[in-house]
């Protein structure tokens, strides 16, 4: 194996790619034809014929067509197949696909945004289709907010972010005519719609919100109108000022008697969704407490860029905020999200371009797993029936079902919409199989692209790239690269070391793994709750070194006595979460496990725990 060049000579990927540029091509237009076909089957609820007509056409394309992302066909074959498959396989409801196939810019923006792997399409179609009973022109003028909410909404209620259940949350429908009639967010792509429609409060609470904010979209004020209730640290009950129970619980009620900063969080991020504007509510965890603060795009005449600043202060500007994607519903980084605002200037064909050859790059995975004829006969069409010639005049090939072929295809997702995170997840799903030369070029592009603005991303997306690497001594030169990428951030630092020295476990260099546990362990103590993941590696390690198992007390020892303690003003249920807090148990079971059960109570005492 040779070793990967972590240097970045070349923007392989663009920040802003255009789409590829379209050139014709008989496959194209006999592609078009089929998928009018299927699109007429499955307007007459023949979905059987429609998944077999538009498989047929979607597939033909992936396998003959030179320049996939060229294909004008390409979108509306995706759309096709996918509707048609899914509604057949899904069960879902034949009406509702029945007229989203006979209204395209419906059905290209919610293909564009549908992740199959997360998204349940059977409820997601009920969900459109309620919004189509209730006003299909709305639905027609604001396709990208119906997909939107429709896929949302198919996971059930938005989350509530805090701790109250809102009495009547105002349901899809509702929230999607709200924003439909005020806000009016046609030319905002379903990526960031998903960050606002996910209000979970009431109709009232929105119109509330609208009427008296709809001119201020600098959401970020409306955390600092929320009284802080310091009392509420002490006594470890910040339900305090809240107490009129959930029936009670709005927006105004926040507004006039206040909370800590979940409150404050949860009022802006609340705020800012009824009147149009995206935002999250994030959250860390920190050395005493965790902290919760608010995100929101904000946009003025430089551009679009998330803000996640207002409420976030001291140790929390240093680390990853945590926000709960709405469509998903996993936890990510907030740089993750921070990235959709990329997209604001992307078209929806653009877009759904990327979606498309992300699918078709799925497809030749489903084709190799079950082992199906591959591939379809090329149909005879106009100026076709002499296959094109290569520069060297070779009969063109088709594109066969292979891990190269299937990278490819993710790149050219890539370089069509740099920022659709579907191929990104795809390809952190692949990482393990990629050749030499196509991780080179993927650690290349990200970090050309998102290095400098995300260095989160960054860890993320390479990291599973570098545990696929096979010779040892090339992994780790990878892991230093990274480390070195991350050195000024803490919280990236000890993630990347703790990767590094498991790394080094595998490969049996158990002294440097210890070494590098150790010393991170000690030179982070005080970057929160993080630095448990190299106490949790020296764990493991004692496990097979025995020298970790014989230095792991004294290691402990030294690393608790360096963790600052939590603010003593902070109620017991807090501190118990503190940093010195959780590395004292882990501290004092180990102890326990030694027999030392008395220093193991002087432990738990000096953290407030006993």
């Amino acid at each position: 194996m040779t070793r990967l060049r972590l240097v970045v000579p070349l923007l392989i990927l663009t920040a802003h790619a255009l789409a590829a540029p379209r050139d014709a091509h008989p496959l194209d237009d006999w592609a078009a034809e089929r998928v009018e076909e299927a699109t007429r089957s499955l307007a007459k609820g023949d979905t059987t014929a429609a998944v077999a007509i538009s498989a047929e056409a979607l597939d033909t394309l992936i396998a003959w067509r030179p320049d996939l992302a060229s294909s004008d066909a390409l979108v509306p074959a995706f759309v096709a197949s996918t509707l048609a498959y899914q509604t057949n396989a899904k069960k879902a409801d034949a009406d509702t696909a029945a007229w989203l196939a006979t209204h395209p810019p419906v059905a290209t923006a919610f293909m564009a945004l549908y992740r199959p792997h997360y998204d349940d399409f059977a409820k997601a179609i009920d969900v459109i289709g309620d919004l189509i009973k209730a006003s299909p022109e709305a639905v027609e003028r604001f396709p990208e907010l119906a997909a939107a909410v429709a896929l949302v909404f198919d996971a059930g209620p938005a989350w509530p972010m805090i701790e109250f259940e809102v009495a009547d949350p105002a349901s899809p429908v509702e929230i999607f005519t709200h924003l439909a009639n005020t806000a009016k967010p046609a030319d905002m792509p379903g990526e960031l719609l998903v960050y606002t429609v996910d209000a979970p409060v009431s109709t009232s609470d929105l119109a509330w919100a609208f009427n008296r904010n709809a001119g201020d979209r600098y959401v970020g004020r409306q955390f600092h109108l929320i009284t802080y209730d310091h009392t509420a640290l002490g006594q470890g009950d910040d339900n305090l000022r809240l107490r009129g129970g959930a029936s009670s619980f709005s927006l105004p009620v926040v507004l006039e008697k206040g909370g800590v900063c979940r409150h404050q969080a949860f009022f802006a991020a609340s705020v800012g969704k009824a009147i149009g504007v995206p935002t999250v509510y994030c959250r860390a965890s920190g050395p005493s407490a965790g902290h919760a603060w608010v995100g929101y795009l904000r946009v003025d005449p430089r551009g679009a860029t998330w803000d996640m600043s207002e409420g976030r202060f001291g140790f929390y500007e240093q680390v990853r905020g945590e926000v709960r994607c709405p469509q998903t519903r996993r936890s990510v980084g907030d740089q993750r999200v921070a990235m959709t605002a990329e997209l604001l200037n992307t078209p929806l064909e653009d877009r759904a371009r990327a979606a498309a050859l992300v699918a078709a790059a799925e497809r030749l995975v489903w084709v190799g797993h079950r082992k199906q004829s591959w591939p379809p006969a090329r149909p005879e069409v106009p100026e076709a029936e002499t296959p094109r010639r290569s520069r060297r005049g070779a009969e063109q090939l088709p594109r066969e079902a292979t891990v190269d072929n299937r990278f490819a295809l993710l790149e050219a997702a890539v370089d069509v919409c740099p920022w659709k995170v579907r191929a990104w997840d795809r390809m952190l799903g692949w990482a393990s199989e990629m050749s030499d030369a196509t991780r080179d070029r993927w650690f290349r592009a990200i970090d050309s692209m998102v290095g400098a603005r995300y260095p989160d991303v960054v860890v993320e997306f390479v990291s599973p790239m570098i545990r696929g690497v096979e010779d040892p001594n090339t992994r780790d030169d990878a892991w230093a690269w990274l480390a070195g990428r991350v050195r000024r951030h803490e919280q990236l630092a000890v993630e990347v070391a703790v990767e590094r020295a498991k790394s080094l476990q595998e490969a049996k260099r158990l002294d440097a793994a210890w070494r590098l546990y150790n010393d991170t362990a000690l030179r982070y103590a005080n970057a929160g709750p993080t630095v448990l993941e190299a106490l949790k590696g020296i764990d493991r390690l004692a496990q097979e070194y025995p020298e970790a198992a014989n230095a792991r007390l004294d290691a402990f020892h030294t690393i608790f006595a360096r963790v600052q303690p939590a603010d003593s003003t902070l109620a017991p249920a807090y501190r118990s979460w503190s940093t010195k807090a959780r590395v004292g148990k882990l501290y004092a079971a180990r102890l326990y496990e030694a027999g030392r059960s008395e220093d193991a109570a002087r432990v738990l005492a000096a953290c407030g725990l006993n």
